[in-house]
């Protein structure tokens, strides 16, 4: 898609949410998901907006009256997890309609226990069932302690840049483990040190600054200011083991509900779409997935759809969103290898499996191929710039390549230059 496609479709995308939700209620709130987003201006909500925007103008063609039905529960459910619900439906059924069905549609009753959403392939009829887990329990708690600890960073570096990395492969750390990392983290900073002990492996590299490499940046030019304090921080530790106890029993309840009320017509396809977080690998989920058809050969789910999307890096255009998949097929079932039940996006790229992480810093970027863990990045940044004549220029993000748009972006044709998000979580998708 060029940029100037791009553009129209974001375009279209706002003026379907305004539309069906009211610019009034978008503009107003702060607690709900699209609210959130509406009054963001960075690539990664403009992209959410897009593809949400998109899938609801086709939520709107296969059902009117569904469609109004999700919008208003989206815009007055205080239940987190019923909002998101709505928004998966009307984001897997925008995208499966845009996949090419003869046919898609929604069950008459919206609280249909059997399947959300029927597909007809070449006279093949599909059901599908919507699962979306799009945060482990203890994600909020460990964001928390990770700021605490850039906030620590922040009230005791000198001018120059700390890069601080630290890891926790051990265990998931408890509150005792992470009062021991404050502890001793500020005497580690503004030096080139390491300490490593049985919770934390903490390792710190400082620049006075006028270094041009300490910091990969593809857009911008000059060096590490050597009058400010910058920072980088890269923070991982394990899961917490009930994390993913917790993502496979609900899977497997999502099976057992599908057993319970799935379609018993022996020419019926049942598959259950899974959202999955982005901590866990897909191949772990498909192991699991693999021992349950192998225990439960009678079963009448036909396969599970796992869906994974993640902003990654990509070399020759950037950053851009990745929807990572697997579908799994029970191997007890009748065939079902030729219908397409890759749902279509878009915009994005497509990955078989989950991607690996790269922590982006400069000379030598951490590849992490074990997705398993709780990862925090974040950073701020000062540029000397090569003008003499300008400013310190300030990135403040996490610290992926920095998102650039220069495409008119909204109904003014207003263009955005640095727009660096929060966070790289995705409040939709």
């Amino acid at each position: 898609m060029n940029p100037e496609e791009l553009a129209n479709n974001y375009i279209n995308s706002r003026r379907v949410i305004a539309d069906l939700f009211g610019k009034e209620w978008l503009g107003s709130g702060e607690n709900n998901e699209l609210q959130k987003l509406w009054k963001r201006t960075d690539l990664i909500a403009h992209t959410e907006l897009l593809i949400f925007g998109h899938c609801l103008e086709k939520c709107w063609l296969i059902n009117k009256d569904r469609a109004k039905y999700f919008v208003e529960t989206i815009k007055k459910s205080s239940n987190r997890n019923e909002r998101r619900g709505c928004i998966y439906e009307i984001i897997v059924a925008g995208a499966y309609y845009d996949e090419g069905s003869t046919l898609v549609e929604f069950p008459p009753n919206p609280n249909n226990p059997g399947y959300d959403l029927k597909l007809i392939q070449d006279k093949i009829t599909i059901y599908i069932s919507i699962k979306t887990y799009g945060l482990f329990q203890r994600v909020d708690e460990f964001v928390e302690k990770s700021k605490e600890i850039e906030g620590l960073i922040k009230q005791n570096i000198n001018n120059g840049c700390n890069s601080v990395f630290i890891i926790d492969d051990r265990s998931h750390p408890n509150l005792l483990d992470w009062n021991s990392l404050q502890e001793v983290l500020p005497k580690l900073l503004n030096s080139n040190s390491k300490k490593i002990d049985d919770n934390w492996s903490i390792f710190v590299k400082y620049t006075t600054g006028n270094s041009p490499t300490i910091i990969k940046n593809i857009f911008r030019e000059g060096s590490i200011s050597p009058e400010m304090a910058s920072y980088i921080l890269f923070l991982i530790t394990r899961l917490h083991k009930n994390d993913l106890k917790n993502l496979f029993d609900k899977i497997d309840d999502a099976c057992i509900n599908f057993e319970d009320h799935g379609e018993d017509n022996s020419d019926a396809v049942n598959i259950i779409f899974v959202r999955v977080p982005r901590e866990i690998d897909l191949e772990s989920c498909k192991l699991k997935i693999d021992d349950y058809f192998e225990h439960k050969q009678s079963s009448k789910v036909s396969g599970i759809f796992l869906y994974q999307p993640e902003f990654v890096f990509v070399n020759s255009s950037g950053e851009s969103l990745t929807h990572c998949y697997k579908f799994i097929i029970n191997p007890n079932n009748k065939e079902i290898k030729h219908i397409n039940i890759i749902p279509k996006f878009l915009y994005g790229l497509t990955n078989k499996g989950s991607v690996p992480i790269m922590f982006v810093t400069g000379i030598n970027d951490i590849m992490s191929k074990d997705v398993e863990y709780y990862k925090y990045q974040s950073g701020h940044i000062f540029y000397q710039p090569s003008n003499e004549k300008e400013k310190p220029m300030i990135i403040n993000g996490i610290l992926i390549e920095p998102l650039i748009s220069s495409t008119p972006i909204d109904e003014n044709s207003i263009i955005r230059r640095q727009l660096l998000p929060e966070n790289d979580a995705l409040l939709l998708l």
